[in-house]
């Protein structure tokens, strides 16, 4: 498979989570010792993958928020077809942003 992140979709996504992360960013803890040894690796040209818990689909905008905040380059994400709400707009979006859709079987 051949793909890539696009980075005008990673745009959209951040300009429309930004709008209601403001409002939420008073209880969002991020541990800043690991975020720079992630910056790090990744300045050096390392390959870093994150294997995030997802407990909700939040999660994923949360992350990404926070990627593009510190300026860590977006990577793929897997998420499950049948927790992703079925919304063309969002489908697209999350398409170009390197969300990869599967199926649980």
């Amino acid at each position: 498979m051949r793909s890539e992140v696009n980075q005008s979709g990673v745009a959209a996504l951040i300009y429309m989570f930004n709008m209601r992360m403001r409002q939420g960013m008073q209880g969002l803890q991020v541990d800043m010792h690991s975020l720079n040894v992630v910056k790090s690796a990744v300045a050096n040209g390392d390959k870093v993958i994150l294997m995030p818990l997802y407990k909700t689909f939040l999660d994923y905008f949360v992350l990404s928020y926070v990627n593009h905040t510190q300026g860590i380059p977006n990577g793929f994400t897997f998420g499950n077809f049948e927790d992703t709400p079925r919304i063309m707009l969002f489908d697209h979006i999350l398409k170009n942003s390197g969300y990869i859709l599967s199926r649980r079987k």
